[in-house]
């Protein structure tokens, strides 16, 4: 069974604020709040989750609630997730654009906070536009940040980025172009976009490139290129990526790409629960309680007592995963280049 925000209101309201509290909001921010220490103080271990990936790229962008790819195999073979250090490493293979002296297919975290799920494709400058199906959500506006013509930042009377209005998928419907006469384009072009600001809308808003160059004929569809998909409560995007070394590159004569197969492990990171339908990262009520007791404790200043249930909280957490697991087959590689050509060193 999966706990979701409705389970932990019933359960853990009675600890809030001494179970005087009857506001719901508050109720969730304290739930919240115990999720996100609870994240941060206990073991990787109990809060993974498996997730499959196929992409026809050398770069993954990982959903909103991953912190961290802890293991994963890509087309069915192990392989090592590396730190950003792995380009910095002495004996290391440099640059990892393109092909690496290490024939294996790995992972090498390039850090998180990327605001889209795919960049605007190099060496062009692209207007955006914002599409949503939701009649309630078009015309909102976002903030778009980022470098446009010469590698400028763009500005707006001063001000870091520019405002867009967000505009609706003909009749609603993802997917249906349509005339664009009514969708609402960027002042300015973009070749990277560094931050995006977006309210909270009813629906998923997608953001995309256009590139006139493709469209040669007025009844031919224009030339997009997808960017990101926005959960309707997120209002400040950023997602960690990973570099594919060695991936599946485009075969000419096939004229195929036959792409790359990742399933990884992932740890979570803290997205917060809004909707009672939203399943709880913790899945140990239990762990909030305790955790919930423990923030009433620090709240309040007396901070040995708040340490006692914080520990509390932990032990249930570690306690469970004895519970739900059979047996660790963990195995813990550390592996890194040697020194190379360091001439101090003999």
């Amino acid at each position: 069974m999966l706990y979701t925000l409705a389970h932990g209101r019933t359960f853990c309201s009675k600890f809030v604020e001494g179970g005087a509290c009857s506001d719901t909001d508050v109720v969730d921010d304290r739930i919240n709040e115990a999720v996100q220490h609870l994240l941060t103080a206990a073991d990787p271990k109990l809060t993974l989750r498996r997730y499959g990936i196929c992409t026809h790229t050398n770069c993954i962008t990982m959903p909103r609630e991953v912190e961290v790819i802890r293991a994963f195999t890509i087309d069915h073979r192990p392989g090592v997730p590396w730190s950003k250090f792995y380009e910095m490493l002495e004996g290391g293979p440099g640059r990892i654009d393109q092909y690496t002296c290490n024939p294996q297919k790995d992972l090498v975290d390039l850090g998180a906070w990327y605001p889209t799920f795919k960049d605007i494709p190099a060496n062009k400058y692209l207007k955006v536009m914002a599409l949503c199906t939701e009649e309630d959500d078009e015309d909102l506006e976002m903030t778009i940040m980022g470098r446009g013509l010469l590698q400028n930042e763009v500005f707006t009377s001063g001000v870091p980025g520019q405002t867009l209005k967000i505009s609706r998928w003909t009749e609603g419907v993802e997917g249906n172009l349509g005339p664009m006469a009514g969708w609402v384009m960027s002042e300015f072009e973009y070749s990277s976009i560094s931050s995006i600001v977006k309210p909270v809308t009813k629906g998923y808003v997608s953001l995309f490139a256009y590139d006139p160059e493709w469209a040669t004929d007025t009844d031919e569809p224009p030339m997009l290129y997808f960017l990101g998909k926005y959960h309707p409560d997120e209002t400040n995007p950023g997602y960690r990526r990973y570099r594919i070394l060695n991936h599946a590159l485009y075969n000419p004569a096939s004229e195929c790409c036959t792409g790359d197969y990742v399933i990884a492990l992932c740890k979570l990171g803290y997205v917060a629960a809004k909707h009672p339908n939203d399943v709880l990262l913790i899945q140990s009520l239990p762990a909030l309680k305790a955790m919930i007791q423990a923030l009433n404790q620090y709240d309040a200043k007396e901070i040995a007592a708040g340490q006692a249930y914080e520990s509390q909280a932990l032990s249930i957490l570690a306690k469970q995963i004895n519970d739900s697991e059979h047996q660790s087959n963990e195995v813990t590689v550390e592996s890194s280049f040697g020194l190379g050509q360091v001439e101090a060193v003999r």
